[in-house]
C-alpha cells in the first residue's frame, strides 16, 4: 500500500514538474525576447517528457520568435504529419499558406482544423479563405458561424458586410458596417463602404460625410463629392448617383436612377450609352440595342471619345447578337474616327471570320500587326483562323509567337492546344488546361478527360 502511494506522489511530483516546466517556457516565449527564447530553448533541450503536440509546436513558436521562419515551418510540417488532429499545427499551417496569399492550400489545413470546440475565429479565417477564393456562399456561411459563436471583429463585421453590399442588400449592409465601426471607429474600410451605399441610395450629403471622416484617416481615403454637384441641380446630382451605381456593379439600380433623370426629361447621348450598358452588362441584349441607338440618334457634336466608347459597345453587342454585318458597320465607324485605333481592325476581322470572308479577316489580323508588331491578339486571332482553313502548322506558329511575347496569354495557349490536336503532336492537353488556367474557355476532347 506504501508503495502504491510513493508511486502516486511522485506520479503527481512529475505532473507538476512538467506543468511547471511549460508555464516557464511560455512565460519566456510571451515576451518574444530573443534573450528569453535562449532561455526557453535550454528548458525545452532539457525536458525528459512525452515529445508531444505541445512540445513541438513550443519548438515551433521558439525558432518563430528568434526569426528562424524555415525552422519553425519544419516544427510545424512536424506537427501537422505526426500530430493529423492537433487542430493547432492545421491552424497554425493554414495562417501561414494564407500571408502567402496560398489561398487554396490552406482551405484543407482549416477545415482539418475546425473540429469539435474549434473558436470562433477559426470559423472566421476559414471564412476569409472562402472570401478570397470567390466562394461568397461558403464565405457568409462561416462569418455568419463565427459571429453566432459571440466573436466581436471589426474585421469580421466588415467582411460580412462587403457580401451583403456586393449582393445589394443595402439595408443589412449598413447595420453590419455600423456593427464593424461599433468595435472600431476607425475601420476605414465600413467607412468608405457606406460612403458609397449612402451614393447609391440617393444621400449624397450622408456619403460627403462618411467622405471626409475617412479623410482624416489618411490612406485609401476617397475623393470628396465635387460641389457643382453637391450644391447642384438635380439633374447634375441623379446623373452623379447613376454613374456611380453603375460603377459599384448594381446596374439595375443605376438605370432606375436614370430613369428618374429621364423623367426631368434630362438624358443625353452620354446618359443612354451608359444605360445601354448597363442593360448590356445585365444580358439584356435587345433593351441594350434599343439604349445604345438612342444614343447614337441623338450623338450630334458629342466628343470622339464618347463616339468611340459608343461604337465599340455596339460592334460587341451585334457580334453576341451574332448580326455580324453591323459588328463591321460599327467597327468601320470607330476606324473613321481613328484610323489607327488597332482593336476595331482586330474586331472586324473577327467579324468577316464569322461571316466567312476569310481573306479579308487575314487582311485585318496583319494589318494590326503592322500597326503594332507586339499585339498578341493578332497572332492568336490569325492562328484562330488558320484553324479555320485547316493550316495546323500555320495556327501553331502563330500561337508560338503569341505565347513567346506573352507567356501569360491564355487565348495563344488554347489555339497551340487545337493546333497541336488537330494534328495528333503530345502536349495538346497541357496547353489547352493551361489556358483555361489563365482564364480562357476551353472545349476539352475526350482524350483530356
Amino acid at each position: 500500500m506504501l508503495n502504491k502511494a510513493l508511486l502516486f506522489i511522485l506520479s503527481i511530483m512529475l505532473s507538476f514538474q512538467a506543468q511547471s516546466q511549460w508555464t516557464t517556457v511560455d512565460s519566456l516565449l510571451q515576451t518574444g525576447s530573443f534573450i528569453d527564447a535562449y532561455s526557453a530553448k535550454d528548458l525545452l533541450k532539457s525536458y525528459q517528457g512525452a515529445k508531444d503536440s505541445a512540445y513541438y509546436n513550443r519548438w515551433r513558436i521558439l525558432n518563430k520568435v528568434q526569426l528562424k521562419e524555415s525552422q519553425s515551418q519544419a516544427y510545424l510540417d512536424t506537427l501537422t504529419l505526426n500530430f493529423p488532429d492537433y487542430k493547432w499545427g492545421h491552424y497554425f499551417k493554414a495562417m501561414g499558406f494564407i500571408e502567402q496569399g496560398r489561398n487554396k492550400e490552406a482551405l484543407p489545413h482549416m477545415n482539418r482544423a475546425i473540429v469539435k470546440d474549434a473558436p470562433a475565429h477559426f470559423y472566421f479565417w476559414r471564412a476569409v479563405i472562402h472570401h478570397n477564393l470567390r466562394d461568397k456562399k461558403m464565405a457568409l456561411v462561416d462569418y455568419e458561424k463565427a459571429q453566432g459563436m459571440g466573436l466581436q471583429n471589426s474585421n469580421l463585421f466588415n467582411n460580412l458586410g462587403i457580401i451583403y453590399a456586393e449582393d445589394f442588400q443595402y439595408a443589412k449592409a449598413v447595420e453590419t458596417f455600423n456593427k464593424a465601426l461599433a468595435v472600431d471607429s476607425n475601420n476605414q474600410s465600413a467607412i468608405n463602404a457606406l460612403a458609397n451605399i449612402s451614393i447609391v441610395t440617393g444621400n449624397l450629403r450622408e456619403a460627403q460625410k462618411y467622405i471626409l471622416s475617412s479623410a482624416k484617416l489618411g490612406a485609401n481615403k476617397l475623393a470628396p463629392i465635387p460641389d457643382t454637384i453637391l450644391n447642384g441641380d438635380k439633374g447634375s446630382q441623379l446623373r452623379y448617383i447613376a454613374v456611380t451605381t453603375a460603377m459599384s456593379g448594381d446596374f439595375s439600380k443605376s438605370i432606375d436612377w436614370y430613369k428618374e433623370l429621364e423623367k426631368i426629361d434630362q438624358c443625353g447621348p452620354a446618359d443612354y450609352l451608359n444605360i445601354g450598358y448597363a442593360y448590356y452588362k445585365m444580358g439584356k441584349l435587345k433593351k441594350a440595342e434599343k439604349n445604345y441607338k438612342l444614343a447614337e440618334e441623338n450623338i450630334g457634336d458629342s466628343p470622339s471619345s464618347t463616339q468611340h466608347i459608343l461604337f465599340d459597345n455596339m460592334s460587341l453587342l451585334y457580334n453576341d447578337l451574332e448580326k455580324y454585318d453591323k459588328t463591321v458597320d460599327y467597327c468601320n465607324k470607330r476606324i473613321a474616327l481613328d484610323p489607327y485605333i488597332i482593336d476595331a481592325y482586330l474586331n472586324r476581322g473577327s467579324a468577316w471570320q464569322k461571316l466567312g470572308d476569310f481573306k479579308k479577316a487575314k487582311d485585318d489580323f496583319e494589318y494590326c500587326l503592322r500597326l503594332d508588331v507586339n499585339y498578341v491578339r493578332a497572332y492568336a486571332y490569325r492562328g484562330h483562323l488558320a484553324l479555320e482553313m485547316k493550316a495546323f502548322e500555320q495556327a501553331l506558329e502563330d500561337a508560338e509567337e503569341a505565347i513567346r511575347r506573352n507567356a501569360n496569354y491564355g487565348y495563344g495557349h488554347v489555339v497551340k492546344g487545337y493546333a497541336l490536336y488537330n494534328m495528333q503532336r503530345p502536349g495538346f492537353c497541357a496547353s489547352l488546361k493551361l489556358g483555361q488556367l489563365l482564364g480562357e474557355e476551353v472545349d476539352f476532347p475526350e482524350e483530356c478527360e
